[in-house]
């Protein structure tokens, strides 16, 4: 039996079918108990029948921000938490489940969480791994805040963090056609930036990332790949032919 949402039904069947096999408590009858929430059924299946919970629900129930039942889950079992519970719950933006994680468990967070905390745009999260976790990040948290456009999360990684970062922040902004974001990279960091980006932009179609790098990183913008030069004449060849239309008025025959 994978589970049954009255208690009394539970009961009986505990009592009157002891070692039927095709009515017996399965491990997703404690699952799903959880994951409805119903603290009832997960209580009378761990005291009754011994079941245990698998240890992706913990994350799920991270992911989901409910801090009701990951506090019912860590008064009554201590076990099938990692460092991942944090990760996913800043992640997602979840920040009274990342306090209470770090009130309340031992297990703390990896660099991840402020990685992807910051790629989702959560900078509340972010300020608060800051100020008080030790865990910090990697030059992946700017590299993911590029990658969504998140501009304001770029210069605060870039105002209170030292991870920095490398010339991928540049390619994925211009890969989602984030000009404002290429511009504060530009202006504030010292690198020798990738052609990738203008390959990117490219395959992309983001004529607007297209024009900035021709624009601003033009001698930058210079590989020895086959493929990107065909990329770059192609590039050239279309704006030629604007500019060609711009300034000629066709002519369309009517039949």
């Amino acid at each position: 039996m994978d589970f049954c949402s009255h208690m009394n039904i539970l009961e009986w069947l505990n009592v009157n079918n002891r070692g039927n096999k095709r009515c017996s408590f399965k491990p997703k009858a404690m699952e799903k108990a959880v994951r409805m929430n119903r603290f009832d059924i997960a209580k009378w299946l761990h005291d009754h029948q011994g079941l245990d919970y698998p240890e992706s629900i913990v994350d799920e129930l991270a992911q989901a921000g409910d801090l009701i039942m990951l506090t019912w889950l860590h008064n009554h079992d201590e076990g099938k938490w990692s460092k991942n519970t944090m990760n996913e719950a800043a992640s997602c933006g979840h920040l009274d489940v990342v306090k209470f994680l770090h009130e309340n468990r031992r297990e703390g967070c990896t660099k991840q969480a402020m990685n992807n905390a910051a790629g989702n745009n959560h900078l509340d999260v972010v300020k608060w791994l800051h100020a008080n976790r030790r865990e910090g990040c990697s030059v992946f948290a700017m590299t993911n805040a590029a990658a969504g456009g998140h501009l304001e999360m770029v210069k605060w990684l870039h105002a209170h963090r030292d991870e920095g970062c490398t010339a991928a922040a540049m390619s994925v902004a211009a890969s989602g056609g984030h000009v404002p974001v290429m511009e504060f990279l530009v202006a504030n960091f010292s690198m020798k930036w990738s052609s990738t980006a203008m390959k990117h932009a490219i395959e992309n179609k983001q004529m607007n990332a297209m024009k900035w790098l021709h624009t601003h990183l033009q001698p930058l913008v210079v590989t020895t790949s086959e493929r990107w030069n065909s990329s770059a004449r192609t590039l050239k060849i279309a704006s030629r032919r604007r500019s060609t239309t711009q300034r000629t008025a066709m002519t369309i025959p009517r039949w």
